[in-house]
Parts: structure tokens; sequence; C-alpha cells
């Protein structure tokens, strides 16, 4: 379970990991040439359909191979290999797209405590910062390199071979306001989509944004009336109504340990995503 840290004012869920010192952060996009190279190199046997990026608990990766297709699981906190802010475990990532399939899926959720606004007392992400927020803060600067590596990652594959990509971010992030990802969305041609996590089975409605380039990317848009909010609430009443987070007087809002937990998707939401790639798919 990631720690909670106190910062400023707030305290957050830390989903934000390193295992290596700052100063050998690896910056992907010095080495952009060095990057499509290596992509476009020997090793590029298709077995991938499908890269769960960032995705700790591996429930995406796992609906793939529940269909019968090899998927391929990237998340620090599962190991220590898969550290995209190192060299190594950048060239790891890239040494997996290069084995992803041609119209494979790439589904990513960056770490999202340092973006969302439950946080932003503490990251101050605004439009007057181009949206990077407070980089004199260890965490701040981590977050940013975590997004910056894997954007020219996603890239430089699109200049390799053609696939798709969804990027998952709670509704509140900033993530995408910054310039890093604009680009990214500008190229890959990505499109975003409003959707609730609580319509598929969460014990949150948790309100999400999906940025991504897959065509059947709107089939994942859902939208939250009265009576579903009733249905959301009467789960939660059957699981024990667990409180994730709490606000204050003066308004300042606390995650409690079990706020992490809620990152996980739901086996619903999983299925919905993989029926959408395999619709495209068969498309093409």
């Amino acid at each position: 379970m990631p720690k909670r840290t106190l910062e400023g004012d707030a305290v957050v869920q830390d989903d934000v990991q390193s295992g290596c010192d700052e100063g050998n952060w690896f910056q992907a996009e010095k080495h952009r040439s060095e990057i499509r190279s290596f992509l476009r190199g020997p090793g590029n046997s298709e077995r991938f359909a499908m890269i769960d990026l960032f995705g700790a608990s591996g429930q995406m990766s796992k609906r793939w191979r529940k269909a019968g297709w090899d998927a391929f699981a990237y998340d620090i906190k599962t190991s220590k290999a898969h550290d995209v802010t190192s060299a190594d475990g950048f060239w790891a990532l890239c040494s997996a797209g290069k084995r992803l399939m041609t119209n494979g899926l790439i589904f990513g959720g960056p770490p999202c405590s340092l973006y969302v606004w439950i946080s932003k007392s503490v990251h101050k992400r605004s439009e007057d910062n181009a949206f990077v927020g407070d980089t004199g803060l260890y965490k701040v600067r981590m977050s940013n390199r975590i997004v910056a590596n894997m954007c020219v990652f996603l890239q430089e594959l699109s200049e390799c071979k053609d696939f798709y990509t969804v990027i998952e971010q709670p509704s509140s992030s900033a993530m995408f306001k910054m310039k890093v990802t604009s680009s990214l969305a500008k190229q890959l041609e990505m499109e975003r989509v409003w959707t609730w996590m609580g319509l598929f089975g969460h014990e949150l409605p948790k309100a999400t944004i999906l940025t991504g380039n897959l065509p059947s990317l709107p089939t994942l848009r859902r939208v939250l009336t009265n009576a579903s909010r009733k249905q959301i609430k009467n789960r939660q009443k059957k699981t024990g109504g667990a409180k994730f987070y709490t606000r204050d007087a003066d308004g300042k809002v606390t995650g409690n340990k079990s706020l992490q937990n809620t990152a996980a998707y739901t086996a619903e939401f999983c299925t919905a995503v993989y029926k959408a790639w395999a619709k495209d798919l068969k498309a093409n």
C-alpha cells in the first residue's frame, strides 16, 4: 500500500514512485532518435495484444488473457524492473512495445494523485504554470517525469506501428492540460470520453475521463442519472458504506487508507474495454 504523504496542507495517497535518484532519471525526450531506432530494430515478433500500462492490479491484462490473448502488465508497484523513470525500466517498456501486435491496445492509468483536485493545494497545477505544478516539490517533478516518459514512448511507438491507446484519469485530473500530453493527444488523434466507474460496478461514482484513439471509445461513455446514483449508494450500503476520504471544516480533504483501493478497475469495466477493442480489431 502506498504511503500517505503530508505536503503543504493536504494529505494524499502517494501513488508516485521511482526506484532511482533524480539525477539518474531517464529523460526520454532527449533520446528520441535512439528510441525510434530501437523500436524499428530487430525483435519485433508480435506477441502482446495489449499492454496494461501502470496497471498495478493487473485487472485489464487479466481480461485479455481470459479471452486467450497474451498481455503485458507494466507497473513499478509490482516489479522494480518496470520503473519508467529509469533507463532500464524505460527500455523494458520499449521492448514490450516492440512486441505489441498491430492494432493492439495500450491501456494506461498513470499515477494521478498529484494531478487531481484532492491534492491541488499540494501540486498547485494551474494555467499560470502550464499545469506542471509546484516543481519545487520532489514528487511533483517525479509525476511530471513519469508522464513525460510515457508520452515519448507512445509518440515514438506510433511512428513505428499502428496501435490503439486509451489513457484513464479521474475527471478532475489536470494531466492532459500539460504541453506534453496535449501534444500526444494531437499526434495520436485522441478524443475524450466522460464516463462513470460506478456504472461499471465500482463502489464510488468516480467520474472518469478516457482519452484515446480507439474507434469504439465512445461506447464506454456513461451518463450518471439520479436512479443510477441511488443504485450506487445502495451498493455502498451492502458493502459496508466504506468512506474513502474526509473533508474538515476548512475544506481540507484527506484520503484514508482505503482510497488507493479505488484505483483498481472492476471486471465489468475491463470487459467493456475489451469488447470495444475486439470490435475494432475485427473491423480491421
